[in-house]
């Protein structure tokens, strides 16, 4: 009877995790993206509630200061980047030769008059008017799905709010019935807990505040060299040189090599000066970065494999969208924990 009992409990158990999880699924990437927030955001929230010793309070003073820091930057590139992209469009309207418009022999003209032969193939034509139709109707399609999508939005940053709110100001409680509850030693406990903040750190440190610390050097050698649009190819640069392995040198090596063409086509020693200086800034700046700064910062903090944090950026991105950038390495170091502590335990477990 006491064993029925028990299987009927675990039954039930599994049945009502079950139910709990698909009423939480539409909000998993917002929960998890709050917890993640929650936890970056932690020690702010207890500095200020040493001083002001009212936890309410403090937890939306904090929510407050997050708000800031992820909207005002926002708020104040946006309009930066919509003059640059216009600005490039219009450049590149008026400086567009068109093979009519030749009178010589130039590399632009020549190169001007391949192109329009290449555009002018009956295939060639017909693959970039689907190109364009089907290029048309996905964006008219985000644009009214953005709009269908609106609402839950708001719903989302509601619960993303509420959640960060409770975490702040009940932390301590939560950690201590989660430790309760999970039927692991507290030394395994202790080890889940270190991965995640050293995860957390690496990926943080390691790949998004280096990316932005390389954004804002290109940003200001973008300025210094008259580059078109500086602010949006700095953004650019950090947003590649988040990215392990592709990095920076995505941005800066193809703006190279357009400096060096348009100084060989117009006999400009100009364009070619900006072109060495860009590629020396490169070598001698934003590689050193991610060759030895960024190494030291995830080695010396954590011992989560570069592989790891690879794929976990990827697939977390394509899984949640840009907070994958965080909930993917997190999720694959912890599991590599589990199977740390499985290694270990494995004698016992198996019996």
């Amino acid at each position: 009877m006491e064993k029925g009992l028990k299987w009927f409990f675990l039954i039930l158990f599994v049945v009502m995790i079950v139910f709990v999880l698909m009423i939480l699924k539409p909000f998993i990437a917002t929960l998890i993206t709050s917890l993640i927030l929650s936890y970056l955001f932690y020690p702010v929230y207890k500095k200020i509630n040493q001083k002001l010793n009212k936890k309410s309070l403090s937890a939306f003073i904090t929510i407050l200061l997050v708000v800031m820091v992820i909207a005002v930057p926002i708020i104040l590139a946006t309009p930066t980047l919509i003059r640059e992209v216009h600005a490039n469009y219009v450049f590149i309207k008026q400086n567009t030769v068109l093979p009519e418009q030749c009178t010589d022999n130039s590399t632009v003209c020549f190169l001007s008059q391949r192109v329009a032969d290449f555009l002018a193939q009956p295939q060639v034509k017909l693959y970039l008017e689907s190109t364009t139709k089907s290029v048309s109707n996905y964006m008219a399609n985000g644009l009214s799905q953005f709009l269908r999508s609106l609402p839950t939005l708001l719903v989302n940053l509601f619960v993303l709010f509420f959640v960060m709110f409770y975490f702040f100001r009940d932390a301590p409680n939560l950690f201590r019935r989660i430790e309760a509850v999970i039927p692991l030693p507290r030394s395994h406990y202790r080890m889940i807990v270190k991965r995640f903040d050293e995860t957390i750190f690496s990926v943080l440190f390691g790949y998004i505040l280096i990316g932005l610390l390389e954004g804002v050097l290109s940003t200001i050698i973008f300025v210094i060299l008259g580059v078109k649009a500086p602010i949006l190819l700095g953004l650019l640069v950090a947003l590649f040189a988040i990215l392990p392995v592709i990095g920076a040198p995505f941005i800066w090596i193809p703006l190279s090599a357009v400096f060096l063409i348009e100084g060989w086509s117009s006999g400009d020693s100009l364009p070619i000066i900006k072109a060495v200086v860009l590629i020396i800034f490169g070598i001698c700046v934003l590689m050193p970065i991610d060759t030895i700064l960024t190494p030291k910062i995830i080695s010396n903090k954590s011992k989560v494999h570069p592989v790891l944090i690879l794929l976990g950026l990827l697939g977390g991105i394509q899984l949640f969208g840009f907070i994958g950038i965080l909930i993917g390495p997190v999720t694959l170091a912890v599991f590599m924990t589990f199977l740390d502590i499985f290694q270990k335990e494995k004698r016992y477990l198996l019996r």
